[in-house]
């Protein structure tokens, strides 16, 4: 939901900033980064070892929404965050290289910066470089995957022509490292502030019995 956001307002911003002639991504790297980056990372999230707590949790109430106000909020901000990174680097490197080195930089950020967002997603209060980050394997070798499904779009001749990227320099993976990063600085600041997003029922008393209504 944070990247979809961040697509919606990255598309936007472009259009009405007229950013790389409104057009940020063209078709196939969108496509890329939902088929490779995107999946990567729902498989490490849905796979990965949950947190310590979980099952502590009272259930949910049915009137509960799972994307509750508080979430829609925080998914907004995060895919803007993106958004705005990723559209600051695309303006800035036209003019200064051109538009296919723009438009690959820009791709470049946006995928890593949604790796960084499926880390802090992970847990909630813990940040990314916790020992709860560390103790995930499935979901670090998944943000692996990503990276290497990050990398070969602008590293690897095959896929340059497919999806009409460019190589970068060190220089300019230094630059898409750094701003993909703002999403991450972000959500620190959201944990360190102890800024809850989600709504958690109370923890369920140890060995409280359900109350049973008398049949009598």
């Amino acid at each position: 939901m944070g990247q979809l956001f961040g697509f919606i307002v990255t598309f936007l911003g472009a259009s009405l900033l007229f950013i790389a002639d409104g057009i940020p991504f063209l078709p196939l790297q969108t496509l890329w980064v939902n088929f490779t980056v995107t999946v990567f990372l729902a498989v490490g999230l849905g796979y990965g070892k949950a947190r310590d707590d979980l099952m502590l949790d009272a259930p949910r109430p049915p009137s509960v929404p799972i994307l509750g106000r508080r979430m829609l909020i925080w998914l907004v901000i995060a895919g803007t965050t993106m958004a705005v990174a990723t559209l600051g680097v695309i303006s800035w490197a036209t003019p200064v290289y051109d538009e296919t080195v723009a438009r690959t930089m820009g791709l470049t950020v946006f995928s890593l910066a949604n790796i960084w967002f499926a880390f802090e997603t992970a847990h909630e209060e813990k940040s990314i470089v916790s020992a709860e980050t560390l103790s995930n394997p499935t979901l670090l070798k998944a943000g692996a995957l990503a990276i290497v499904a990050t990398v070969a779009a602008s590293e690897l001749g095959l896929l340059n022509r497919v999806l009409e990227t460019v190589n970068l320099s060190t220089e300019q993976w230094v630059i898409c490292l750094v701003l993909s990063l703002a999403v991450v600085v972000v959500a620190e600041i959201k944990k360190l502030l102890h800024i809850r997003t989600i709504d958690t029922p109370a923890l369920a008393q140890a060995g409280a019995a359900p109350a049973v209504a008398s049949a009598g």
